[in-house]
């Protein structure tokens, strides 16, 4: 097999994992929400409140899921839309109180599943490994 087929293999392996752990905490929170429910809360939580387009684009969900998932959470009480008065098309959300208390159990949720995840790796490694995830990813980042 070659080094490519691996990674992949590796990287697929990793995010199974990480999912799971994810889904079990925070079924044991009694927290039921979709992971991408949770991913937006948790985007919300660290960027504070974004347009739509925003939102979508560092998801990666279309402008369809995304209205779904964001009415869902709204009727929750979870985030609040704000349409833009110069333009009705243009939408920020933001986390209410209940929401920025989910999110924040969400992301405490998260560290305990990647603090499980990479304990076979020293402080080093995972250093190593976050730098070379990161030069994977810089060209979106611009």
């Amino acid at each position: 097999m070659d080094v490519l087929n691996e990674l992949s293999q590796a990287l697929d392996g990793v995010l199974i994992r990480l999912r799971r752990e994810l889904r079990d905490g925070l079924r044991r929170e009694g927290i039921r929400l979709p992971p991408p429910a949770v991913q937006v809360l948790l985007l919300l939580q660290r960027r504070g409140a974004m347009g739509m387009r925003d939102v979508a684009v560092c998801s990666g969900r279309d402008k369809g899921q995304l209205t779904r998932l964001v009415t869902a959470l709204v009727d929750a009480g979870l985030v609040e839309r704000q349409v833009n008065d110069l333009d009705r098309r243009a939408a920020r959300v933001s986390l209410t109180a209940k929401g920025l208390s989910t999110a924040s159990l969400c992301a405490r949720i998260e560290r305990r599943a990647l603090h499980h995840l990479c304990e076979p790796l020293s402080a080093s490694d995972q250093a190593s490994l976050t730098r070379l995830l990161r030069r994977c990813l810089q060209d979106d980042e611009g």
